[in-house]
């Protein structure tokens, strides 16, 4: 715009000249200007001499400044839009520099965080396999197990980097008032199988999965369920008021560990216990 490009011609010829420079083109530039008329031009009476001294400075201050007016008037286009380049550059090295500072943020976050996702999908008692009594506790069975209290869990384990292998654990804590008891997993079987993201199935050993805590196979993408019934011994008898806890932890090659707990609980003598898919309990 033409006012925008004289605004800038203007700014930029004080700046230019700024405080000294104005002091030096009223005092030296008129005073060559008096010089030259003493060396070229006619002698004349000192009144005389003054005016002329005076109109020469003045004529020479105007046009000294208006060239550089002129200048920076034409110039300013080019400096306009190199201001607003400088400036872009600038608003786009802080941009760059906030996404760099955020990208390292997440992968900080990534390194730190387990590539493996552990889920507890569903937990109960096994309840159709040993006695419970009609106070709601139950009592230690014998069953294909073993002799102890068994439950039965859902677990879900899923990759979701491109770690290739996991440390799955358990434990299980019951926990009585004030007082919480690990119990000892006296045999835990598994069902498992591992969709590999492409629509097949891979199938791995069961039991050593998860009591012997071996590295086992995810594939990228790849999600393993358990079906996992484990025998609880020397635990005695559940109460309605115990809440058990089973809790999942999975460590990856790098170190990295999740869990996930889950508990489940005695409702005033109604013992939740494994039927097919659902939770129901036992009157």
């Amino acid at each position: 715009m033409p006012w925008q490009t004289i605004k800038y011609g203007w700014d930029n010829t004080f700046q230019f000249l700024g405080g000294w420079g104005v002091v030096v083109a009223v005092v030296l530039v008129p005073l060559v200007g008096f010089i030259l008329h003493a060396r070229f031009g006619e002698p004349q009476a000192v009144k005389e001499e003054f005016f002329i001294w005076l109109i020469y400075g003045l004529a020479a201050t105007g046009l000294v400044f208006l060239g550089i007016l002129a200048i920076n008037i034409l110039a300013a286009p080019q400096q306009i839009e190199r201001d607003k380049r400088i400036a872009l550059e600038a608003t786009n090295t802080e941009i760059n520099q906030e996404l760099e500072s955020a990208r390292q943020e997440i992968l900080r976050l990534e390194a730190d965080a387990p590539d493996i996702a552990v889920e507890i999908t569903q937990l109960a008692w096994g309840g159709q396999s040993h006695g419970i009594n009609k106070d709601g506790t139950i009592t230690p069975a014998k069953n294909l197990y073993g002799t102890g209290i068994s439950f039965i869990a859902m677990i879900t384990l899923r990759n979701k980097g491109t770690m290739q292998s996991a440390i799955p654990g358990v434990r299980m804590y019951v926990r009585r008032g004030d007082n919480t008891q690990e119990l000892t997993l006296h045999r835990i079987t598994t069902s498992i199988s591992v969709d590999a993201g492409n629509g097949t199935t891979i199938s791995l050993p069961p039991s050593e999965w998860l009591i012997n805590k071996v590295y086992t196979p995810i594939p990228e993408g790849g999600i393993i369920t358990g079906f996992l019934v484990a025998t609880l011994d020397g635990v005695g008898e559940l109460h309605p008021d115990d809440n058990a806890v089973l809790v999942v932890s999975v460590e990856d090659v790098k170190g990295r560990k999740t869990q996930q707990e889950m508990e489940l609980r005695g409702e005033g003598g109604r013992i939740p216990y494994f039927r097919g898919a659902e939770y129901t309990s036992k009157p």
